[in-house]
């Protein structure tokens, strides 16, 4: 059987990374990762058009994205182009070439207003401008390959690539310093280890539409460094609980943003962290 090519954008991400290295043990896939300086997602869409020409994946997994939540109220041009405006122009080139595209979106195209998770078939209403340019992405991918489309949203990321809250709240502890977490910000978070074993549910069985890639579960900021400081033994005096608008974020933040994890037997986020740390203790002892 001929290799599949598949093409990860965002590979120096903390997703892409992971994912590369996971993809890059089976035999039947040829893996190509590319970096901002190969495949520049803010580009015109005819660009874009010809680096895929050059690459010819047969399948996509769109992993880059503006992240940044709080940049993105002030360069939403930006946002624009790298979160909406590229997915349409790689959801246009997979469906010219007969190409599977796994798009990953976000939580925060929710409003945070449901008392309870959120389900794929919720209405998104962001109410950030991040959210927003997540929100058109998605749109523009199954508008534009209904048959051939995939938009995996995920949530509260973190992986041993990048740095993200939970490496942010284990750096702070293990120096003794305090640090002021949000305890009115609900959500799922989902480490990227688990999330590459649902992306490869999706090569093998290609579904199309919107499914939720997450852990299980729901917690707030807050009582996620609790759990992590218990996991460290560190002092409980290191963390403050204080209100989301004492940070004065220019982006404002949903609530709520728990989703239900559209996968079979996928751990719950407290699973997620302890097998995360393990992973974090095994690198630091081979270091």
């Amino acid at each position: 059987m001929a290799q599949q090519r598949i093409l990860v954008t965002g590979a120096q991400g903390a997703l892409g990374q992971d994912l590369l290295a996971r993809l890059r043990l089976f035999d039947e896939f040829e893996v190509i990762g590319t970096t901002r300086s190969q495949l520049d997602l803010s580009a015109p869409v005819e660009t874009i058009h010809q680096t895929l020409d050059e690459i010819r994946p047969d399948i996509l997994i769109n992993t880059a994205a503006v992240t940044a939540v709080d940049a993105a109220e002030t360069d939403y041009d930006m946002a624009i182009h790298v979160n909406a405006h590229a997915p349409q122009a790689m959801a246009e080139w997979a469906s010219q070439h007969g190409a599977y595209l796994i798009h990953i979106s976000t939580d925060y195209v929710f409003d945070g207003q449901k008392s309870t998770s959120y389900t794929p078939q919720d209405t998104p209403s962001p109410i950030n401008r991040y959210g927003h340019s997540k929100w058109l992405g998605e749109k523009a991918v199954l508008s534009t390959l209904p048959n051939q489309g995939l938009v995996l949203r995920t949530s509260w990321l973190f992986g041993s690539h990048s740095k993200n809250f939970v490496s942010f709240v284990m750096n702070a502890l293990k120096e003794n310093k305090q640090v002021r977490i949000a305890m009115d910000q609900h959500g799922t978070p989902t480490w990227t280890g688990h999330l590459c074993k649902m992306i490869l549910t999706c090569l093998n069985d290609r579904p199309t539409g919107i499914l939720h890639g997450c852990n299980t579960g729901s917690t707030t900021r807050y009582e996620q460094a609790q759990y992590l400081r218990e996991k460290l033994n560190a002092p409980e005096s290191l963390l403050t609980p204080v209100l989301t608008e004492a940070f004065n974020f220019p982006a404002p933040r949903p609530v709520n943003t728990s989703m239900v994890c559209s996968f079979p037997d996928i751990p719950s986020w407290q699973e997620a962290t302890d097998t995360y740390l393990a992973v974090c203790q095994e690198l630091t002892h081979h270091a």
